[in-house]
């Protein structure tokens, strides 16, 4: 066996133990979200009430780690979870140290925008804002990297800067009195 069939094997046999760790990460993460649901919906969403983020008021702010895990209704936490547990995997394959990171820089991101753009008074709760922050996470990390791993084919479609022949603007129409537009027949 030659050195690079060697190499090529650890590294195959390291992809697939990142993406096991991965998975069992993302299993335990939705275990416990939806754990989080059962209790909220027996205390007749009363953690819903008491730990989200609510605009505009100082004491609600550390509702920014906590309104994340919670959910309004079944219909809510179900919505979420397939987004959530896809591009979490995809965010914790690579790196499950790091995609701990990610989800309190998320978490805290969202939060902070939620608290001060939201109106007053109006408690926010929900995954969503971490869906978004690991799609954003995926995608950024796929085009960096140069490869087709992870979503970097789905941020390499559209050019980085326009060029004059594939701009992302439609041409300007013809005017009706030039040659080129295709109404004029010439009658």
């Amino acid at each position: 066996m030659s050195r690079t069939t060697v190499t090529a094997a650890v590294t195959a046999e390291q992809m697939i133990a990142e993406a096991r760790k991965a998975f069992f990460v993302m299993f335990g993460f939705l275990a416990v979200v939806w754990a989080l649901q059962l209790a909220n919906w027996g205390s007749d969403y009363d953690l819903a009430r008491r730990y989200a983020v609510v605009a505009g008021e100082v004491d609600r702010l550390p509702g920014m780690l906590t309104a994340p895990f919670l959910h309004l209704s079944w219909a809510h936490i179900e919505s979420n979870s397939g987004p959530l547990f896809v591009f979490g995997f995809l965010a914790a394959y690579r790196g499950v140290a790091r995609f701990f990171g990610l989800t309190a820089l998320v978490a805290v991101a969202s939060g902070l925008a939620i608290w001060c753009f939201e109106h007053d008074g109006v408690g926010t709760i929900g995954a969503s804002g971490l869906v978004f922050g690991y799609f954003g996470y995926v995608v950024e990390a796929g085009s960096s990297t140069g490869t087709s791993s992870t979503a970097s084919s789905a941020s390499s479609w559209a050019p980085r800067t326009p060029t004059p022949s594939r701009s992302r603007c439609p041409a300007p129409p013809a005017s009706a009195g030039s040659p080129t537009s295709a109404g004029s027949s010439g009658a």
